[in-house]
C-alpha cells in the first residue's frame, strides 16, 4: 500500500477594481431581475395548472356522484342500467 500526500491547492484571490465592480454589479442586477421575473411567470403558470387540475378533479367527482345516484335509483326501482 502506498501512502500519498497531496499539497494544498494554490488558491488565487481575485481582486477587482472599481470599474470591474461596477460592471459586475450591473450584470448581477440585470441577471437577478431577469430570474425574479421568470420565477414569477413560472409560479403563475404552475398555479394556473393546479387550478385546472383541481377543476378537472372536481368535475370527475361530480360526475361520479351523479352516476352513483343514478345507479342507486335504478337498483332501488329495478330499472335496467344497460341499454337493451
Amino acid at each position: 500500500m502506498a501512502i500519498r500526500t497531496q499539497r494544498p491547492p494554490h488558491i488565487l484571490e481575485e481582486t477587482f477594481d472599481e470599474r470591474d465592480r461596477s460592471e459586475i454589479h450591473e450584470i448581477i442586477v440585470n441577471l437577478r431581475q431577469s430570474y425574479i421575473e421568470r420565477q414569477h411567470e413560472a409560479s403563475r403558470e404552475y398555479h394556473a395548472a393546479l387550478r385546472q387540475v383541481n377543476r378537472a378533479e372536481h368535475e370527475l367527482h361530480r360526475l361520479e356522484r351523479h352516476m352513483e345516484r343514478i345507479n342507486a335509483f335504478c337498483e332501488k326501482h329495478n330499472i335496467p342500467v344497460e341499454e337493451e
